[in-house]
């Protein structure tokens, strides 16, 4: 299993999202254009990412709708236990991945990753954001956020409850609320049906897609580079047809990620 280096064709990808934009500009009633964000919180990839997202967020937030999606990279027998075969892996890749971010992923995590009784499972930490929807709406991709610098920043397990806590108290979410609701049968469908929602449309993580007039087009797969999807976001918005070029890397769908 191997990551997969992703490199977008803007230009052919543009054009075609605004030739969609243009048919649907014409319509009297404006309506935003809408930014779906997948990701998952076992990602490195993500993790490295969530920082240009953050700004695209705040910068773009008057101008586009956004949703947020979670990815379902690691579930079930597909999920990889900590130990030392993932750990080097892990830790081969971190210099190109630190180098190409300016992310640097802390001594902590390395040593979680270390660690056989720790299993990297997407499922608790994805139905975390899917509950995070519901209780604190306005936050979360803020929460996603946080949940990733718990895992990489601090090398917390995201399958406990009390890597949470502080996380709750930020965002002022009633913990017991949380803890009752965060991995019953109800908020493990609803996270469920996210995975599920993004079968065939993404192949891995980070991904970005814009919907307009009721299609999508994928707009990033993978790592972006911040200014050059700020440059395209802009064109977007005004309709301009300049070709933007943009490449990334990814974690894909069940296979190992650095």
């Amino acid at each position: 299993m191997s990551i997969k280096t992703v490199v977008i064709a803007w230009g052919m990808v543009l054009y075609s999202v605004l030739s969609t934009i243009g048919a649907f500009a014409q319509k009297k009633e404006e309506t935003k254009m809408k930014l779906i964000y997948v990701m998952d919180a076992q990602c490195g990839w993500c993790y490295g990412n969530g920082f240009n997202m953050a700004s695209i967020y705040q910068e773009f937030q008057g101008d586009y709708d956004f949703e947020f999606i979670n990815g379902g990279m690691w579930l079930g027998n597909q999920a990889p236990t900590a130990g030392s075969q993932i750990s080097s892996y892990i830790q081969s890749h971190l210099p190109r991945f630190e180098s190409y971010t300016g992310i640097i992923v802390s001594n902590e995590y390395k040593s979680l990753i270390k660690d056989s009784d720790y299993v990297m499972s997407s499922l608790e930490p994805s139905a975390a954001i899917v509950l995070s929807k519901k209780l604190a709406p306005d936050h979360v991709f803020e929460f996603a956020k946080e949940v990733q610098l718990a895992l990489f920043d601090r090398g917390m397990r995201l399958n406990e409850f009390e890597t949470y806590l502080p996380i709750l108290e930020k965002f002022d979410i009633d913990p017991k609320e949380f803890k009752s609701q965060w991995l019953s049968e109800e908020n493990l469908k609803a996270t469920y049906a996210e995975f599920q929602s993004i079968q065939g449309v993404v192949n891995g993580f980070p991904a970005l897609i814009l919907e307009a007039n009721g299609q999508k087009q994928l707009l990033a797969s993978g790592y972006f580079q911040l200014d050059a999807m700020r440059k395209a976001l802009t064109e977007l918005k005004q309709q301009e047809k300049t070709a933007v070029k943009a490449d990334g890397a990814s974690c894909e769908i069940g296979e190992d990620c650095d």
